[in-house]
């Protein structure tokens, strides 16, 4: 399995993380929210991950890019899914707490974290090398 892994992630990793940014979404006006794969989420929810986020990483972070990362979060479980890299709930959790994430995390501050562990692992040369 990791053979097949680490010969498709040089190819595919640039255009799939691409592709993946734009996937998924759709909407209503931003006075309602945006529904992504089917998850509705409330202007308050993406503005709050928002600030998390801009808040954890020291940058802005744009309300588009929390709603484009939703879109891409469904591919890439699938797509790590029965690996050794696929993301616990549990993991992701302790990963924003430690970084002084204050609170539970909602479902789409986890997919927002979910999408940075997956992103770091298609670019870490270790896992490209294993």
């Amino acid at each position: 399995m990791m053979t097949a892994v680490k010969r498709l992630i040089p190819a595919t990793a640039p255009a799939l993380v691409a592709a993946l940014a734009l996937a998924g979404c759709g909407g209503t006006t931003m006075q309602e929210g945006v529904v992504v794969n089917g998850s509705a989420y409330s202007v308050q929810e993406v503005e709050e991950t928002t600030r998390q986020f801009s808040e954890l990483s020291g940058q802005d972070v744009a309300p588009q890019a929390v709603i484009s990362i939703a879109g891409a979060v469904p591919v890439l479980n699938e797509y790590f899914a029965g690996s050794t890299y696929q993301a616990s709930e549990s993991s992701l959790r302790d990963e924003l707490a430690g970084g002084g994430l204050d609170g539970e995390p909602g479902e789409l501050t986890l997919d927002v974290a979910r999408y940075q562990y997956y992103a770091s692992v298609l670019n870490d040369p270790a896992v490209q090398a294993d």
